[in-house]
C-alpha cells in the first residue's frame, strides 16, 4: 500500500443504531504525526457495541469507521493498535488500513502473534497501565491485577513480562476504576495496597 490515496474497504457507521457497512473509502496520506497501518486483526470490545448504538461519541463524525483496537504491521513491524480516538472522535481501525496517531502505536514483541495482540482488550491494556503507573510494580514485586478479563497472560506476553505464581500474598496492588474497591476490599483483609 503506498503513502498516498488509496480505496480501502472499512466497517463503517452510517447511523446509530443501524448495522454497519462494509464500503470502499479512500485513505489519503498520513498527516503529519500520523502513521499508516496495514491491519491484520481488530479487537472488539464493549464501547465498539455502544459506539454503533449511539450511546458513545453520538455527536462523533458520520459516516465513519469504527474499532478502537487492532493489531498490524508498520514499516514490517507488528503493532498493536489503540486509543487516541480511534473510532469515536475519528475513523477507527476496522479497516484494512487506517492512518493513526503515531501514540497509538505500539511495537509487538517478537514471540507475539498480532492475534494474540488484538484479543488483549482495553481491560488489558487498564490493567497494565494499572501495574505499571498506579503500582509502580517492578521485577521484584508481586502483584495481583484485577480487571485483565482473563487475558493477562497474553498481555504479560505483549508487555515482555512473565507472569509468576498466583498473585497471592502480593506486595502492590493495582485495580481499574475510580472507587478503588479492590484496594478497600484487601485492606480489610489485611493486604497493603
Amino acid at each position: 500500500m503506498s503513502a498516498g490515496t488509496d480505496t480501502i474497504l472499512a466497517a463503517r457507521l452510517q447511523q446509530p443504531g443501524e448495522p454497519l457497512v462494509v464500503e470502499r473509502v479512500p485513505l489519503s496520506a498520513p498527516a503529519p504525526g500520523e502513521v499508516r497501518v496495514r491491519l491484520e486483526f481488530g479487537g472488539v470490545n464493549p464501547v465498539d457495541r455502544y459506539t454503533a448504538d449511539g450511546r458513545v461519541s453520538p455527536d462523533g463524525p458520520r459516516p465513519r469507521t469504527l474499532g478502537g483496537e487492532g493489531a498490524g504491521i508498520v514499516d514490517g513491524q507488528a503493532v498493536l493498535v489503540a486509543g487516541e480516538g480511534l473510532g469515536g472522535a475519528r475513523d477507527g481501525v476496522w479497516a484494512q488500513a487506517a492512518n493513526v496517531p503515531r501514540e497509538a502505536v505500539v511495537p509487538i514483541p517478537d514471540g507475539v502473534q498480532p492475534r494474540a495482540a488484538a484479543a488483549m482488550g482495553i481491560a488489558g491494556l487498564t490493567a497494565l497501565n494499572c501495574v505499571r503507573e498506579l503500582g509502580r510494580v517492578t521485577d521484584g514485586d508481586r502483584a495481583l491485577v484485577l480487571g485483565a478479563s482473563g487475558r493477562r497472560r497474553q498481555h504479560d506476553r505483549v508487555a515482555g513480562h512473565q507472569r509468576r505464581g498466583d498473585g497471592l500474598g502480593s506486595d502492590r496492588i493495582a485495580g481499574k476504576g475510580g472507587s478503588n474497591r479492590a484496594g478497600r476490599s484487601f485492606a480489610r483483609a489485611g493486604v497493603r495496597s
